[in-house]
């Protein structure tokens, strides 16, 4: 698993981002939208996403692009977990 992540980490499109935003900033997350606990941290990175212009890839199926204002579909790549196990 290291080594995956290390390769991935590794690829010419991967970018580190600073946390520029506060899950407390006003209008940063649409919190009616989120199902539980569990979907926190992942919406938080698909609003960092969304503030560098980018994409949040993920596996959890259940995080949706209206869970942040301004978000579309092109802001995140959810990767099926079929996919994942045989890569």
């Amino acid at each position: 698993m290291a080594a995956r992540l290390a390769e991935a980490c590794g690829h010419p499109s991967h970018a580190f981002w600073p946390q520029q935003i506060s899950l407390l900033q006003e209008g940063l997350i649409r919190w009616e939208r989120i199902l539980g606990p569990r979907q926190i941290s992942d919406t938080y990175l698909l609003a960092l996403a969304v503030a560098h212009g980018s994409r949040l890839v993920n596996l959890d199926q259940r995080l949706d692009p209206q869970q942040v204002p301004g978000a579309s579909a092109n802001h995140l790549w959810v990767i099926s977990a079929g996919a994942a196990a045989a890569g």
